[in-house]
């Protein structure tokens, strides 16, 4: 009767934790992150199953649980707490367009530094989607990233191309003057 309802899960996997055996731990926090996932949670869970070493077998199991259901953000979230950039990059792709720029976000970056080339990729595909939705806090936001993907052009020895960029989005964009002021303010 409880099992559906909210909360209930999170209960009983603090209970097990503070007063159940480990494996009564287990069995309910992978029942809790199949229907709440947070990093958090997974973390415990892997700190837990490492101790009694069926770490993989836990975990293989959430994550076909997860992928039944569809639920590529929070694919992308282990990922990126593996450090598996590739899978990451793999899920996010799946991730609906509602979702996507809040994990584009935290994948561009989580990979800057092994991978700069793609998260420019990335973080150019949010510059362009937040001047699409117009407003000065989008702009501003656009901005921010720009920054970011002067630094990474930077360190690939591409400044030019970074320059290129900005042209063309004061091109493409010339009769967006919030835009050009908000580019302006950062330094483009």
């Amino acid at each position: 009767m409880w099992v559906d309802r909210y909360g209930y899960q999170d209960w009983l996997a603090q209970f097990y934790r503070e007063h159940g055996q480990t494996e009564q731990f287990l069995t309910a926090q992978v029942e809790l992150l199949k229907t709440r996932f947070t990093p958090e949670g997974y973390q415990k869970l892997q700190t837990q199953a490492k101790s009694l070493e069926n770490w993989q077998s836990r975990r293989q199991s959430l994550i076909s649980a997860l992928a039944k259901k569809e639920r590529h953000g929070c694919l992308v979230d282990i990922a990126l707490l593996e450090a598996d950039w590739e899978a990451a990059l793999r899920h996010l792709q799946k991730v609906s367009r509602w979702y996507r720029a809040a994990h584009q976000e935290k994948v561009a970056a989580k990979i800057q530094a092994d991978q700069p080339g793609t998260a420019i990729a990335l973080y150019r595909e949010m510059i362009e989607a937040l001047i699409n939705q117009r407003g000065r806090d989008n702009y501003r936001k656009a901005a921010q990233y720009l920054q970011t993907v002067q630094r990474l052009y930077k360190q690939l020895q591409q400044a030019g191309t970074c320059q290129q960029y900005v042209q063309e989005l004061r091109s493409q964009n010339n009769n967006l003057p919030a835009l050009k002021q908000e580019l302006s303010k950062a330094g483009f």
